[in-house]
């Protein structure tokens, strides 16, 4: 079996993470900025996102030939450090129930080790400041230093937000429960890959040819356990997503099945169609929801011109039949021997709906006029 190729799945990390902290965005800066658990949950995204992107080798040789060898590693690690401390900050803050504020020990450990990592690197030889884990740079103890105190808090952070994302569960349901368990699961991979890669450095790399596994056996595992928490974190927003297209095809029927009755009445009374504009359809889908509402009000008024509107009647005091029958030959200029009595509904939604119904049995009766007339 080949091996995973690790680059690729580090990519599938940095989109989720960046559009992770674009999709908070939005609701964000609707408060302004003054949401403390969004902005925390927003800025460890896009950390953790940023920290992943830099961490791609193609990053990595294209802003160390613009700054220092060594530079963007050091980035990367920091940027990765803070943004898991501003994940358990969040977490820790019990957004299903309430908010508790970060353990003073959580932030001095991040504060810590993020101190450690510059120190070290300052004693790495320049020639090795671009290391990775491969073997031969871990026979520099500077180099082993390095992950030794980045693992230090990785190890402690990922654990920790596995714990608190899995005591989320408890309290959570549906989708939501779903995908705080996903997540949990991942970010204990991470942990788990965390152990891995200080054996590898400390123990597995003093002992040559003896490895049970190597340096990409740790990075595949580290970044299918990402893959994992991305996958949880997607899980909440492709919810959203469906019940979006689920709500824009709502309207979208709608708006089609008031056709009928908005066109008949709008060619007696041209003036009904709002600021004069001819209805031509949205431009975008999530349009529907405005357009369906602007032909309901301009179907209301043709109705009430037409007199086939009775406020305080019962709902559907007429049935859709009966009612287009009426309204048809009140349309056509013909008398008519009762009036149309037609309900308003109290919910938006079912007086919508109640149209609808009467658009398309309007539509019924004038498909079956030619072959009355016949």
């Amino acid at each position: 079996m080949g091996r995973l190729d690790v680059n690729d799945l580090g990519w599938v990390a940095v989109v989720t993470l960046l559009v992770g902290a674009a999709w908070t965005l939005p609701a964000l800066a609707r408060q302004s900025f003054r949401d403390p658990m969004r902005l925390t949950l927003f800025a460890s995204m896009l950390l953790l996102g940023l920290g992943n992107l830099l961490s791609r080798p193609p990053v990595i040789a294209a802003v160390d030939a613009r700054t220092t060898v060594g530079a963007t590693k050091l980035t990367y690690n920091m940027l990765i450090l803070v943004g898991l401390c501003l994940m358990i900050a969040f977490l820790r803050e019990r957004p299903l129930v309430g908010v508790r504020a970060l353990r003073r020990w959580e932030v001095l450990l991040c504060v810590a080790c993020v101190a450690g990592l510059v120190l070290v690197t300052a004693g790495i030889d320049p020639s090795l400041r671009n290391h990775t884990l491969a073997a031969p740079f871990l026979q520099d103890e500077h180099v082993r230093a390095f992950y030794n105190v980045g693992n230090t808090y990785l190890l402690a952070g990922y654990a920790a937000c596995a714990l608190l994302a899995w005591r989320q569960t408890w309290r959570a349901a549906g989708v939501l429960r779903a995908a705080l368990a996903t997540i949990a699961v991942g970010l204990a991979g991470l942990a788990l890959s965390c152990v891995a890669r200080l054996v590898w450095v400390d123990v597995v790399a003093t002992r040559p040819g003896e490895e049970l596994f190597d340096d990409q056996d740790v990075l595949a595992f580290a970044l299918v356990a990402t893959i994992v928490v991305c996958v949880g974190m997607s899980l909440p927003a492709v919810r959203s997503v469906l019940a979006m297209l689920a709500e824009v095809r709502g309207h979208r029927r709608r708006c089609r099945g008031l056709r009928e009755l908005w066109t008949r009445l709008v060619e007696i009374h041209p003036d009904l169609v709002l600021d004069g504009l001819t209805y031509r359809g949205p431009a975008v889908a999530t349009g529907y929801a405005l357009a369906t509402y602007r032909r309901y009000v301009e179907c209301r008024d043709g109705l009430v011109r037409v007199g086939a509107l009775v406020p305080g009647a019962p709902e559907d005091s007429a049935g859709p039949a009966e009612a287009a029958q009426a309204l048809d030959a009140v349309l056509r200029g013909s008398p008519v021997g009762k009036p149309v009595v037609w309900g308003v509904h109290d919910r938006y939604e079912d007086d919508v709906d109640a149209l609808v119904r009467l658009s398309r049995a309007l539509r019924s009766v004038r498909s079956r006029a030619p072959a009355l007339a016949r």
